[in-house]
């Protein structure tokens, strides 16, 4: 007998023997097929994350070639910085093709053009924005860095 049908012998002698055990013990068997239904769930949602988050490549051109510039603090890491800050980074870059900053906070923007005025969530960029991610606006144009300057009137 090959020694791969004697090991499905051994473990079908084991699996057997496992459940005349577990028949005996209903308040264990009960127990262990929940942990074993626990750790297979778990186990499916931590794939799942994980494989559509890192494993996946994002969907921008040249999506290998983004860096995400955090500053550090004795407390751990930060993901902001202040305008000032940033600028000075964009004016000294001898690393990168261009940079941009994004900002995720605040109110929103309200769209007008139907009969009642619609709040829609926004993000404000810096001018380099669209050309790092590589795309185009659909329609209308985007910004210039002459337009990106503190202090002038907002036009939305």
């Amino acid at each position: 007998m090959s020694f791969v049908l004697q090991g499905m012998e051994f473990l079908f002698a084991d699996v057997k023997q496992a459940f005349r055990v577990l028949r005996k013990s209903p308040g264990f068997m009960i127990t262990a097929i929940a942990a074993l239904a626990l750790g297979i769930g778990a186990n499916t949602a931590i794939f799942s994350v994980v494989d559509s988050v890192p494993l996946k490549p994002l969907p921008y051109p040249e999506a290998d070639r983004l860096v995400n510039v955090v500053r550090t603090f004795k407390s751990g890491y930060g993901d902001n910085t202040s305008i000032p800050k940033f600028n000075i980074w964009r004016q000294e870059n001898r690393a990168f093709d261009a940079m941009t900053a994004y900002d995720f906070g605040g109110p929103g923007m309200n769209r007008a053009g139907g009969d009642v005025p619609e709040q829609v969530k926004a993000i404000h960029t810096t001018d380099e924005y669209f050309r790092v991610f590589g795309v185009q606006a659909q329609i209308g144009r985007t910004y210039t860095a002459e337009e990106d300057r503190p202090g002038l009137p907002r036009r939305w």
